[in-house]
């Protein structure tokens, strides 16, 4: 017992030999321990791979059953579809689209959801197959806003982004209260979809007068976009006050002193406002009974800048002298 410590019995503590001794060894530290680390890390690495790759395939081969063409898979027959869609297609006119019928059958959801995704109108499918081959379908229709009639004289709906799609499979009677667009061409996108070309602020728009002023929308009979695209085309930055849209109206009943307004002229850059506008006169009736009935007028709107830190839209009438009131309709109104 050479290294114990010793009683001091009075005197000063011998001190411990571990405290003279420098520690300076590094337990485990070894190059058996080295190796051992390395080989945990190298298994821990491989079993992260190995689970990545499983995830990947089973990922692969259920998109491949999926979305498996016509003969990878054994074909079924619809017994019922449980059709939902928030537009104007109905579960006879999906049967067809999808070919089912009694000589030929559909082979996967996938084939179906890509076969409706490839019809314009459908803006996107939900299938899901139930059982005893029954089918579930939810369809997002995209929302018309306007009409179109191509070089051909075929008419489509012009969508909510601008998309056309056949105006046959459209709400018939509803078609009436849209407006056809003039002076616009027509466009094939990326995916195969027609829209018309060059055109966003029309489809904005449309798409305003479509979803705040509808009722005041029902008696447009068309808009022209000719006044949007000629000219000199500048960084929408800059003012551009040759940009406009021209409304024309359809031919209006006379109804007693009512103001005949034949067509609206709203600017590219200011039409929320002018359109607020409007249809707040319209629903004021404040345009009946201080015009002369006999004429027919034009509605333009101007940007008064006497503050020019907050310009002031106002209205104005302009007579229309090219759609003058026949000589006999204003006798008429004068025996009345």
């Amino acid at each position: 017992m050479f290294f114990r410590k010793k009683k001091s019995r009075g005197k000063p503590a011998v001190p411990d030999w571990r405290q003279q001794i420098p520690q300076r060894i590094r337990i485990g530290d070894t190059g058996a321990a080295k190796k051992r680390r390395r080989r945990s890390l190298l298994r821990g690495i491989g079993a992260a791979l190995s689970a990545a790759v499983m995830i990947i395939l089973v990922a692969l081969v259920a998109e491949r059953v999926v979305n498996a063409p016509d003969g990878e898979i054994r074909r079924f027959r619809i017994a019922k579809i449980d059709l939902k869609t928030d537009g104007a297609l109905g579960e006879s006119w999906v049967r067809t689209f999808i070919g089912d019928n009694e000589n030929n059958a559909v082979a996967s959801v996938g084939s179906i959801r890509k076969k409706l995704e490839s019809y314009p109108q459908i803006r996107q499918a939900s299938v899901a197959r139930g059982k005893n081959d029954a089918l579930r379908i939810e369809l997002r229709e995209r929302v018309a806003i306007a009409r179109f009639r191509d070089a051909s004289g075929e008419i489509f709906m012009v969508g909510d982004d601008g998309v056309l799609f056949p105006a046959k499979t459209y709400f018939g009677a509803a078609q009436q209260n849209y407006p056809f667009v003039k002076n616009a061409a027509a466009t094939a996108r990326p995916d195969g979809f027609q829209t018309l070309a060059g055109t966003p602020q029309l489809i904005e728009f449309l798409r305003t007068a479509f979803g705040k002023h509808r009722a005041t929308m029902k008696t447009w009979e068309s808009v022209d976009a000719k006044m949007l695209t000629e000219g000199k085309v500048f960084p929408e930055r800059h003012p551009q006050p040759w940009r406009k849209f021209r409304v024309v109206l359809h031919a209006l009943p006379t109804n007693g002193n009512a103001v005949r307004i034949r067509e609206i002229i709203f600017s590219a850059q200011h039409f929320e406002a002018e359109l607020e506008l409007f249809d707040c006169a319209e629903i004021a009736q404040k345009l009946r009974g201080h015009f002369d009935p006999q004429k027919t007028y034009r509605v333009v709107f101007i940007q008064n800048l006497k503050n020019s830190r907050q310009p002031i839209t106002e209205m104005r009438l302009i007579p229309d002298e090219s759609a003058a009131v026949p000589a006999a309709t204003a006798r008429s109104r004068k025996t009345r």
